[in-house]
């Protein structure tokens, strides 16, 4: 991932794209998220237990690591980035949320490489099924209300490329 200061109107118009293929939850695919609809069991969703690489070289603010896993659609409203890591990297700070269960390999204060992996995707806080929730705001925070609702939110890069909502990175 670039991390970089862009205005949003700097930003690429997409291009029009051609309609996704439906297949099967049975069908084995790179785009097959889960196999069969809202399974009970976390093991059944692709991207549980994935390693999360820093995306940036930087400076580890915070870490949490003791929520469990939550079962699929139980969502967890008091503590709503669950196991997370935040680090600050060309003057902004990225919020990497979601995690799995002591999975966080870093502490605050440690320096990470980009690439380097910090921790694995989990089901932790108000989410209702595995996934990675990333976002970057403005400057050194620290304040988590700060982070998830006031911080000036910037747009990132992944590979030169602009993410929308439930857009995928694959780093294989």
């Amino acid at each position: 991932m670039n991390v970089r200061r862009e205005r949003y109107r700097d930003r690429p118009r997409s291009k029009a794209r051609a309609p996704h293929k439906v297949r099967s939850a049975a069908e084995p695919s790179l785009y097959v998220r889960t196999r069969g609809l809202l399974p009970p069991d976390l093991d059944a969703y692709a991207i549980y237990g994935t390693p999360v690489l820093a995306p940036c070289e930087g400076e580890v603010l915070a870490t949490r690591s003791d929520l469990p896993d939550q079962k699929p659609m139980e969502m967890d409203p008091d503590n709503l980035l669950g196991n997370f890591i935040t680090l600050h990297c060309h003057d902004l700070t990225i919020l990497l949320a979601h995690l799995r269960h002591d999975s966080p390999g870093v502490e605050a204060g440690d320096m990470v490489k980009a690439a380097q992996p910090i921790a694995e995707v989990g089901n932790t806080g108000n989410t209702s099924e595995p996934h990675l929730h990333i976002h970057a705001v403005e400057g050194r925070v620290t304040d988590h209300d700060t982070l998830a609702f006031e911080g000036k939110g910037m747009p990132m890069t992944f590979g030169s490329r602009f993410l929308k909502r439930n857009d995928r990175v694959q780093t294989r």
